[in-house]
């Protein structure tokens, strides 16, 4: 199975930052127009407009943080990668060490010290008292 691409999720962060940032600026430019015009019919919704454009941000990180808080403590995940049919087979395949493929078992080197930065100098000075 191919491992999946990492930066695959980056332009759904710059969307919703870049919508957020939006918000933030058109919030601000309603209050501060509020402040300089005169008060009339049309000037009334500005304050209300402008406070919910500034809202907007907060409560969205706000519902991503109960939502990471609720999905650990319960034990679930919502995300676009499980939506697949193959995905719970391929799920299961990986979690048996087997590969799709060729029905070999896969090897996870979760240490290598090959490619470590770890100086073994303080084990063996440790050891030889």
């Amino acid at each position: 199975m191919p491992v999946p691409d990492p930066r695959t999720g980056t332009l759904y962060v710059w969307i919703t930052s870049c919508f957020l940032f939006t918000c933030l600026i058109v919030g601000g430019a309603l209050l501060f127009l509020y402040l300089l015009k005169p008060e009339s019919e049309t000037t009334t919704w500005y304050p209300v407009a402008g406070l919910v454009f500034i809202s907007l941000p907060f409560v969205f990180w706000g519902i991503t943080i109960a939502y990471i808080i609720l999905s650990r403590l319960l034990g679930f995940r919502l995300g676009s990668s499980g939506n697949s049919p193959n995905a719970a087979a391929a799920a299961a395949a990986e979690a048996d060490g087997m590969d799709e493929n060729n029905g070999a078992m896969d090897v996870v080197v979760e240490n290598d010290t090959r490619t470590s930065h770890e100086s073994e100098r303080p084990l063996a000075l440790s050891m030889a008292t």
